[in-house]
């Protein structure tokens, strides 16, 4: 049963013991119990883990978003930017950009100027699971602008799922004039190559007759 406090329009009141909760719930994340492993020469079941770890996620953002976006925000925001553990730091990130009725595209678009390239990366890398003109705007300006080749690097790559044809002359000049590379040795050029084929399959597909129906 429900027993956290609500307010007169359902939504959660964030107390401290609200608080907390949410708190104890950043920080899960998927470990390798040593019961997993029935002998050294076993594996554990992955699978499982990952299962059992999405469906905590699930029941995590589900009470995230029962509070009211006004009042939550500001509490992962802070989360987000002071917690001294990585793991809950993204994890708040992660709720702050599911959030149903937020401007979430704008936060992604503010990290994209953050001074940590850590964090630049990881707004690209959400910004892949979207769509929309700002959407190719925003990681266009981020493959051509940043300093930080595994930023740039992430951005071409999310341009592959996010962009459209729009983001073909970024992609282009990044192919002829970026010689980057990320942190694995993986050049940017290729990457952008790579997104422009992808993008132009998908352009294809969408012209094919029937290929809605």
């Amino acid at each position: 049963m429900d027993n956290e406090p609500r307010r007169a329009d359902g939504t959660h009141l964030l107390d401290d013991r609200s608080r907390l909760r949410i708190l104890e719930m950043l920080k899960v994340h998927m470990q390798l119990d040593p019961g997993l492993f029935h002998s050294n020469l076993e594996f554990p079941d992955l699978e499982l883990l990952e299962r059992e770890f999405n469906q905590h996620w699930e029941e995590a953002l589900c009470f995230i978003n029962s509070f009211d976006d006004d009042e939550i925000f500001p509490f992962l925001h802070d989360i987000f930017l002071k917690s001294d553990d990585p793991w809950s730091s993204g994890q708040a990130l992660e709720a702050m950009v599911q959030l149903p009725h937020h401007d979430t595209l704008g936060l992604l678009a503010d990290l994209l100027h953050d001074a940590q390239p850590e964090r630049r990366w990881v707004a690209c890398s959400m910004l892949a699971q979207r769509r929309g003109p700002d959407v190719t705007r925003l990681l266009c300006n981020s493959l051509l602008q940043d300093p930080d080749p595994d930023v740039r690097f992430s951005a071409a790559e999310a341009l592959a799922t996010a962009g459209d044809e729009t983001a073909f002359p970024a992609l282009e000049d990044a192919e002829r004039y970026d010689s980057g590379k990320d942190y694995e040795g993986w050049p940017i050029a290729r990457a952008a190559r790579a997104a422009i084929d992808v993008i132009t399959v998908t352009l294809q597909q969408s012209q094919t007759p029937g290929a809605e129906a």
